[in-house]
């Protein structure tokens, strides 16, 4: 226990970046369909799973942070699995929710919520689940044991029963709007499964990088997009803004971090007067710079938009100097 409260037995891995990244995101995500609808039994579940990938995703940053087996160990079994074991169970009870499946479906979901813990509990206080972790290029990654297979079972059992409530009400719905939204989520779906690969280091000796919070990320935005249906605000407004101001800030900051690098003897020779007059005129040289990259930025995610938004004033400013049938002709 002393290796995991231990300062020393961490060190920043460059490796959790992008978990880092999608994993608040993803969050967001979640939290903001949620907001719109806090009554909505679909619109629970689906936060409860962003949750969910949300642990999975900070707890194995963790877990490539750990210097030691232990602490590597700890992690993955108190926090990355505890989010693992709810992934497929949310999954399917989102599917059964935004399907009107509940009553016909409730003990399955009943079951998916009672087998949830059980793992958790087998992974927490045996050795049974995960019994040790193996170095890799990014970092530690745990093995799987007897008890860690048989949950593979429940977990890709659930996900499949998730994939069978989308394909199966695809084939049926005649609403030919519903019809489409349900072809998206399942094609994202099928996607996302790819995102399964990051058992194969568990399970066998192969260094496999694990990618799948890109494939699950995928699957998360076009669900997202379709629960909120542009209500009160557009989840792609979100999205956008999200990256324009990681890009806007990298923008700035590249220069700044170019020119502290370079000049570094001479920033840490300043005194404290003349550093925070540099510092100011950074801070002011920054509002310029951003007001001239955002709007073009917002053109580039909503250039379809702001074109037809250009032909609309100009066609109705040619109506109104308009005089005879002819012209409007």
């Amino acid at each position: 226990m002393s290796e995991i409260v231990n300062p020393v037995s961490y060190y920043f891995n460059p490796y959790i970046i992008p978990n880092v990244l999608v994993s608040t995101l993803i969050f967001a995500t979640g939290l903001f369909v949620y907001l719109q609808n806090k009554k909505s039994a679909t619109n629970l579940s689906f936060f409860l799973f962003c949750l969910t990938l949300n642990l999975w995703q900070y707890g194995i940053s963790m877990v490539y942070c750990s210097r030691v087996p232990d602490a590597a160990l700890f992690w993955y079994r108190a926090v990355t699995f505890l989010g693992v074991a709810y992934i497929s169970p949310t999954v399917y009870t989102f599917s059964v929710h935004w399907l009107k499946r509940y009553e016909t479906q409730k003990y399955w979901v009943y079951g998916a919520w009672i087998g949830a813990p059980i793992f958790y509990g087998l992974a927490i206080f045996t050795p049974y689940g995960m019994p040790y972790v193996q170095s890799y290029f990014w970092g530690y990654y745990p093995k799987y044991g007897i008890a860690g297979i048989i949950f593979l079972f429940f977990f890709f059992g659930y996900f499949l029963a998730a994939f069978y409530n989308f394909f199966s009400q695809a084939k049926r719905e005649t609403d030919p709007l519903k019809k489409k939204q349900i072809r998206l989520i399942t094609y994202a779906y099928l996607i996302s499964i790819t995102g399964s690969a990051d058992y194969l280091p568990k399970l066998f000796p192969i260094a496999l990088y694990p990618f799948g919070f890109l494939s699950i990320l995928f699957w998360t935005l076009i669900v997202a997009y379709l629960i909120v249906r542009y209500r009160v605000m557009d989840i792609q407004t979100v999205i956008h803004k999200t990256i324009m101001w990681a890009f806007t800030s990298a923008l700035f900051a590249l220069p700044v971090v170019i020119l502290s690098y370079m000049g570094k003897e001479w920033l840490v020779g300043l005194d404290r007067t003349s550093f925070a007059m540099i510092a100011f005129g950074l801070a002011l040289l920054f509002i310029p710079y951003v007001s001239l990259v955002q709007p073009r930025i917002d053109h580039l995610f909503q250039r379809r938009r702001w074109d037809l938004a250009r032909a609309f004033e100009k066609f109705t400013d040619e109506l109104v100097h308009l005089k005879s049938l002819d012209e409007l002709a």
